[in-house]
């Protein structure tokens, strides 16, 4: 669970650790783990397409990944695509 958490801060850009979405991340890892996923990636990823964050584009190297799958904050009623 660690790993993916860590993962998971790195992979949406926070660097505060006192910023309450890392609450949120940490109580998602814990929900997905919770199912029996043990995957630190892919709970990860599960934990954070449940809160509906997406990786900051910052935390992305430059041409390393297709546009289509970087990720930003979801905008509510958007389906999940970044306008």
């Amino acid at each position: 669970m660690k790993a993916a958490y860590e993962a998971a801060l790195i992979d949406v850009g926070v660097t505060d650790r006192s910023d309450p979405i890392t609450e949120l991340i940490a109580k998602s890892i814990v929900n997905v783990t919770a199912t029996g996923e043990r995957d630190p990636r892919q709970v990860m990823e599960r934990a954070l397409n449940a809160l509906g964050v997406r990786r900051s584009v910052a935390a992305v190297p430059q041409n390393s990944t297709p546009e289509s799958q970087r990720y930003d904050l979801a905008r509510p009623g958007s389906g999940g695509q970044v306008a």
